[in-house]
């Protein structure tokens, strides 16, 4: 037998490049692999699984991205903000040019237009004057017809009350300060229901008329000028001698307070419906500034920053003047038989001021005015008024000095 050679005795360098070629094939193998390779060998080590979809994982991922969205929005909202106070501050104005007194007077000095905007001549100096006497001139022809209106307003009053007395065969007679019932208070033909029916029936056809010439006079466009404004003031007139005279009843049991004490009124039902009729009867004023400023016929008080002017001179000093002008007038010199009708006049005269006083807050409103305003008459003193209004107050004063007394039904 052949004796088998040792591994020691064969050829060192043989099995030395042997071993060498199988190691650089191996490290090539397992390094310098191509992609198609490497899958296949990761294939056979580990098999192929679906991968599972991790819901809460995806949960938390959207968590933290709605999360991050809303910090970035906050981010910005808080960057224009500060950036939107940064401006204003630059454009804020100091306090002491901006302080409320200086506000309150910008109110009348402002012009909304150059002064000289409505001058029919180059000096603009000449046409304030003008439009300077222009408004005292409506202030004049605004109180004579104020004056005018309530004593129309007050006769109506009175003789319904006695027309319908007289229905009752109960006679009247109409002095200037109030109306007197000769027959007394301790009469046979009083009664409850008479009472009442004759007492308010005053107060009744007022409130008729007021509503009335309200809608169908004041708020027509044909009706311009002085006579909307004579209109204004006798639907105000009429509607005072219902809302204002409840007021000057509940206070004085007289006039319209007959009505309330007859009904029994409660105290808290009296007071409260007073408390609405001077509500509503600022409204009424509030929602007619448009009419009272288009009677006017003035494009200069008229605008945003005068028509406070006219309305003090046209409407506060109209009713002041003419309160303290009627107080006068129908001052009775005898003992009136209604001890408080003197009082109750006054309240009256009184509560016509909520007519006037909440124009003077209407900021919003604008006259509708054409073109044929600037040539409108009426701008001066009306001559055709003031004679009518001396004779009335003279046929007044002296014509029922001594009373007078119709009977119709006998």
């Amino acid at each position: 037998m052949e004796e088998q050679e040792s591994p020691a005795e064969k050829d060192p360098i043989e099995t030395s490049s042997g071993q060498d070629a199988s190691f650089m094939e191996r490290l090539k193998k397992s390094v310098f692999l191509t992609t198609e390779e490497k899958w296949e060998k990761k294939k056979k080590k580990r098999p192929s699984k679906r991968r599972r979809r991790n819901r809460f994982a995806e949960y938390l991922r959207r968590s933290r991205e709605r999360r991050a969205f809303n910090r970035y929005q906050r981010r910005e909202l808080s960057r224009k903000k500060k950036h939107r106070k940064a401006a204003a501050k630059l454009e804020r104005t100091p306090w002491f040019q901006n302080s409320s007194i200086q506000k309150f007077f910008k109110k009348f000095t402002k012009e909304s237009k150059p002064y000289y905007y409505y001058a029919e001549t180059e000096e603009p100096r000449s046409e304030i004057q003008k439009q300077r006497k222009r408004l005292i001139h409506f202030t004049i022809n605004s109180t004579v017809l104020f004056l005018i209106a309530y004593i129309l307003a007050y006769a109506t009053y009175q003789a319904l009350v006695m027309f319908v007395a007289s229905r009752f065969g109960i006679n009247a007679v109409f002095y200037f300060y109030e109306v007197a019932f000769p027959i007394g208070n301790n009469s046979s033909l009083w009664s409850d229901f008479n009472i009442i029916l004759i007492t308010f029936s005053g107060p009744f056809i007022s409130v008729i008329l007021g509503i009335y010439y309200l809608f169908r006079y004041v708020r027509k466009e044909k009706t311009k000028g002085l006579s909307k404004l004579f209109t204004l003031w006798l639907s105000f007139h009429f509607l005072n001698f219902f809302l204002g005279a409840f007021v000057g009843g509940a206070i004085t049991h007289q006039g319209f307070g007959y009505v309330i004490e007859w009904l029994f009124m409660p105290p808290f039902l009296r007071f409260g419906l007073s408390i609405l009729f001077l509500f509503g009867i600022g409204v009424i004023g509030y929602l007619h500034t448009i009419y009272f400023l288009e009677s006017s016929n003035s494009l200069y008080w008229t605008q945003k920053y005068k028509k406070n002017w006219l309305i003090v001179f046209g409407g506060i000093f109209p009713w002041a003047f003419g309160s303290v002008f009627l107080f006068i007038l129908k001052y009775p010199f005898v003992i009136p038989t209604h001890e408080n009708i003197v009082v109750y006049d006054s309240v009256m005269y009184m509560t016509f001021v909520f007519f006037i006083a909440p124009m003077l807050v209407n900021f919003n409103a604008k006259p509708g005015f054409d073109q044929t305003v600037r040539k409108a008459k009426g701008r001066r003193i009306n001559w055709t008024y003031l004679v009518i209004f001396v004779l009335i107050m003279v046929l007044f004063r002296i014509g029922l000095k001594d009373g007078f007394s119709y009977f119709v039904f006998k």
